[in-house]
């Protein structure tokens, strides 16, 4: 069964092709791109997995396929390698629960800060926010603080940090079939 499992994993990650017409970055950082600053087991194995996520080269090809992103000008490349970078965010948590925020960065810092209130566990959707985190303290913005005014949705922080989701249950795997 165990064999079966591993066939079929390694059958369906190598079926996927990434476009010819994209370069897409080789020399990547080897080290974690967050310092976690905190005891809580969850958010250690959400940085293993956003770590994961960080170098799939599928998840780059995807970045570099965006058409147009809002609030920036830049080249897509530039993203991809912002993500690649040395630049490593520091991760906290605090625990508030009668507001909305799921986490937030600390203007002019490298600091991001998850909320204990709103997450608990390592699933896709803390994925999507550390990288959204991260993006912040590489330079990244979105106008004010909701994902569904100003187009932010397709802002670099929350479009890039929508489209590592997919990538969650990869990196995941990684781990179970390690086991093995």
């Amino acid at each position: 069964m165990k064999f079966l499992l591993l066939l079929f994993l390694t059958i369906s990650c190598n079926t996927k092709t990434i476009p010819d017409s994209k370069p897409v970055v080789e020399n990547v950082y080897t080290g974690s791109f967050y310092k976690v600053e905190s005891t809580l087991n969850w958010i250690k194995e959400a940085v293993r997995i956003t770590d994961c996520v960080t170098v799939q080269k599928d998840f780059h090809a995807e970045i570099l396929s965006v058409q147009n992103f809002e609030h920036y000008e830049g080249e897509n490349q530039a993203i991809v390698d912002s993500l690649l970078s040395e630049k490593v965010a520091v991760i906290g948590s605090y625990s508030k629960k009668f507001t909305k925020a799921r986490a937030y960065r600390d203007v002019g810092t490298n600091k991001i800060w998850l909320n204990r209130s709103k997450i608990f566990k390592a699933d896709k959707d803390l994925i999507n926010t550390n990288i959204h985190e991260r993006l912040h303290v590489l330079g990244y913005k979105h106008k004010g603080n909701s994902r569904n005014k100003y187009n932010n949705i397709n802002s670099v922080p929350y479009k890039v940090g929508s489209l590592s989701e997919k990538y969650y249950k990869r990196c995941l795997w990684q781990k179970i079939l390690a086991i093995f």
